[in-house]
């Protein structure tokens, strides 16, 4: 921590309060050493540790539970704490209470060991210490023999699905709790940490169109992904090489909210547009360097619709996909005009926009166009649209999926954390006011700078230090810094706070960029926060996040309050009718009926649409 170059480790060392087992530890719980539900009897058994000089009963059951989860976890945690309250004061005259002293156990996960399936003993030949192993699982133990023909005592923890895997620990305590203490006080621990992965299952609404809904979504979408770009690259009839395929989409990413299981096409063929959702999955294609392309924006836009037109006859040619070409900024004919989506029956669907030069020339231009004193303020704030458009997409946009990817490899929990930070957005209705590469990035402030404590080895912590971080974060006087790689130096962080002073200089009402987040790609904090959120938005937000905050305090149980919002706080409300969204059972878009799995209608969400006539 004291070796960050230019955080405010200060702050973090000496200033936030590290005392709220929420927050420090991956897993905590809290329980009684007395069961009252097990003959109400003492049930730390007899031992070494529970002699006549022993200070506290309190202390017994501290030593005696921290021995009994060490065995248990030995390297799926980092880190075993159990504390006890402060021992009440009694007068010397006076015999001490012995009340039953509530414990509270704090983990610190390893991500990795964590969620492995097998607990591996020692082997059968050394017969006192698989006796050990034996007495110390119990039914669990079996005896096992491995691809490498050892044999060896084992615990097997089943799970059928991938969340399940991230409940072994918990299932370990109680377990171990049980055996060697008491089943009635196993029954009654409290988990603090709340269950949140429930709110990241897929409303059936929307899982009634998948294909199959078992497996690990993400990694069948990223299987299906390299085999796109393998079918990509061979093609053969292409003028120019591909240099790269870079996955940008949330689902490539890992970061949608729900989980990015293939569709039905066949099924959706015959219901109508409006009565499901089809998502995209998002792709830059990188072209390598030619000194043929034109330095005209305009024809270089009608050169790249070309190549896609071109690429979508030879992937129907080769392959069994249908590929169909888009339009988009229509009134900006010097920005990118199209893209392809290219459909597979297996039910995925990647939207391809071409980047033709990988030295980004036509920001270049565009940059030279609005050097121009003397354009007119019409075009200019065209030419401002189209080169904030090139950015985002082909500069900014990549270079940030690129980090996600990057991260990702470093922080297994960092995807589930931001898709629930993102269904918290959600349900509070915000979405469509906050960028999602906004939320992506403060999670990923979270995990890059994590003093006081270690980085979340849970999405569940990861969830509640975003939200904590939200609560406190004073965004009209502090910039949000994220140093996605660890190359920021102090000079740099220097910069940002100079530059940060200067916009809040420039503009003291706060009327653009109320968030202000920097990071490596971004030098100017607002590359997806200048037009949202607003400071209203932004204040809301902070009072969502206390609130949460204080409600999990209270009850760490009652997660469904802080994923409801409250609608008193609106002036009027619309209501839709269903058959206009892809919740209905019936659709009036009936023109928009699809003939055959080639035909089925894609990213097409009739509320989006709605949404963004109001804006206008």
């Amino acid at each position: 921590m004291l070796s960050g170059v230019g955080d405010d480790v200060f702050n973090a060392i000496f200033l936030t309060k590290v005392d709220n087992p929420l927050l420090r530890y991956d897993l905590s719980a809290r329980y009684l050493p007395i069961s009252h539900s097990a003959n109400n009897r003492l049930t730390i058994p007899q031992s070494e540790n529970n002699i006549p000089d022993s200070p506290s009963q309190a202390f017994t059951s501290l030593t005696g539970t921290t021995s009994i989860l060490q065995t248990a976890l030995t390297t799926r945690v980092t880190l075993i704490s159990v504390t006890s309250p402060p021992i009440v004061s009694f007068s010397l005259a006076s015999a001490p209470t012995h009340t039953p002293t509530t414990l509270t156990i704090g983990l610190l996960i390893d991500p990795e060991s964590s969620r492995r399936l097998v607990d591996h003993g020692p082997p059968a030949s050394d017969a006192a210490k698989a006796s050990q192993f034996r007495t110390f699982w119990g039914e669990k133990a079996e005896l096992r023999r491995f691809k490498d023909a050892s044999i060896l005592e084992s615990v097997v923890w089943k799970c059928k699905t991938t969340e399940d895997r991230y409940a072994i620990v918990k299932r370990i305590v109680r377990f171990a709790i049980a055996r060697h203490i008491s089943a009635g006080v196993a029954g009654d621990i409290h988990f603090l940490t709340p269950n949140l992965y429930s709110e990241l299952s897929t409303p059936s609404r929307v899982s009634g169109t998948f294909l199959k809904a078992e497996g690990d979504a993400f990694q069948g979408l990223s299987e299906a992904f390299e085999k796109f770009v393998r079918e990509l690259k061979d093609l053969k009839d292409v003028p120019l090489g591909i240099s790269g395929v870079v996955p940008v989409g949330e689902g490539l990413t890992h970061t949608s909210i729900w989980s990015a299981y293939p569709q039905n096409y066949n099924k959706l063929s015959g219901q109508q547009a409006g009565e499901y959702y089809v998502p995209v999955q998002e792709v830059v294609l990188q072209f390598e360097g030619s000194g043929k392309w034109p330095d005209d924006l305009k024809a270089i836009q009608k050169v790249k619709l070309g190549f896609l037109l071109h690429i979508a006859r030879q992937l129907e040619a080769n392959y069994s996909v249908c590929a169909k070409i888009g339009l988009e900024n229509e009134d900006l004919d010097f920005a990118n005009q199209g893209f392809m989506d290219v459909v597979y029956e297996s039910g995925y669907t990647f939207r391809v926009r071409i980047q033709h030069d990988p030295n980004h020339r036509e920001a270049t231009l565009l940059e030279r166009i609005l050097k121009n004193k003397a354009l007119p303020h019409g075009d200019r704030t065209k030419y401002e649209t189209a080169l904030k458009y090139y950015q985002n997409e082909f500069m900014n946009g990549t270079a940030h999926a690129q980090a996600l990817h990057a991260l990702r490899g470093k922080y297994y929990f960092l995807p589930n954390t931001i898709r629930l930070v993102k269904r918290w957005i959600a349900a509070h209705m915000l979405s469509p006011q906050i960028s999602s590469r906004a939320i992506e990035l403060l999670v990923c402030h979270i995990f890059c700078h994590p003093h006081p404590w270690s980085a979340p080895a849970s999405a569940e912590v990861g969830f509640l230090r975003t939200v904590k971080l939200l609560s406190s974060w004073d965004w009209r006087k502090e910039p949000l810094i994220v140093d996605l790689d660890g190359s920021m130096t102090k000079a740099r962080y220097e910069e940002i706070s100079k530059d940060f002073e200067n916009v809040r200089k420039q503009d003291p009402g706060i009327a653009h960029a109320a968030w202000s987040i920097y990071c490596a790609y971004d030098t100017t904090g607002s590359c997806w926060t200048k037009e949202a959120p607003g400071k209203a938005v932004a204040a809301r937000i902070t009072a969502l996040a206390k609130s949460s905050l204080d409600v999990l305090s209270k009850d760490s149980g009652n997660t469904k309050q802080i994923f409801t919002t409250p609608l008193t706080d609106y002036d009027f409300l619309i209501q839709l009718r269903t058959d206009y969204s892809h919740t209905a059972n019936g659709s009036v878009f009936k023109n928009l009926h699809g003939q055959g799995w080639k035909e089925v209608l894609v990213d097409f969400d009739p509320v989006k649409e709605f949404l963004k006539d109001l804006e206008v």
